[in-house]
């Protein structure tokens, strides 16, 4: 859940992790843009976790990936380079994707620097809306982009990612059909 470093991970290794029992693998970019990912002290090297996706998909591994969308640096160009990483990476086969909205962990440097800034309290509230990323209640840290706009980007991120991987395979949204209708929850 919290993420691999894809530079890591190579067709050879993804065999070796299929071979150990692993069956899932989460990548974690958090951003499709250098710049943003330099700002965030992120190592993240594109061609490399693409590289790796695909290894780890001939491995016969389910993928996932996090991505996380109004970091207060990000610019709409940044928004935009995230948005052709989550289309290469659906291209490419990855079954899932988590979009979320950034919230500075206590203890973080960005977290520090807002709290310094006094745009952070820190309260329950507070700690709470860290663990929640996500959905219209989400917190924006973003000078220019406000909660309703994250909302509506993290819909759109999701919706088009899913709705092209799914165009791409069908088989796959047919599995989801398939096990929806065989579900026990939907039996009894």
């Amino acid at each position: 859940p919290s993420g691999t470093r894809s530079e890591a991970i190579d067709r050879e290794a993804a065999e070796l992790l299929y071979e150990s029992g692993c069956r899932n693998f989460c990548y974690a970019p958090e951003s499709g843009s250098p710049r943003v990912l330099k700002s965030i002290k992120k190592k993240v090297k594109i061609p490399s976790l693409i590289e790796s996706l695909k290894g780890a998909l001939d491995a016969g591994l389910v993928t996932h990936a996090n991505i996380i969308i109004g970091f207060p640096q990000e610019r709409l160009r940044d928004l935009c380079l995230t948005f052709l990483l989550l289309l290469r990476m659906a291209w490419h086969g990855l079954h899932g994707i988590s979009v979320m909205v950034f919230a500075p962990y206590p203890g973080s440097q960005q977290y520090y620097e807002l709290h310094a800034e006094q745009k952070i309290t820190f309260d329950r509230n507070y700690l709470y809306s860290t663990l929640l990323r996500s959905g219209a209640r989400s917190e924006s840290f973003h000078p220019l982009y406000g909660q309703k706009f994250l909302f509506c980007v993290q819909w759109f991120f999701l919706l088009t990612f899913f709705g092209f991987q799914y165009l791409l395979r069908p088989v796959r949204f047919g599995q989801i059909i398939w096990n929806l209708l065989n579900s026990e929850l939907l039996l009894d």
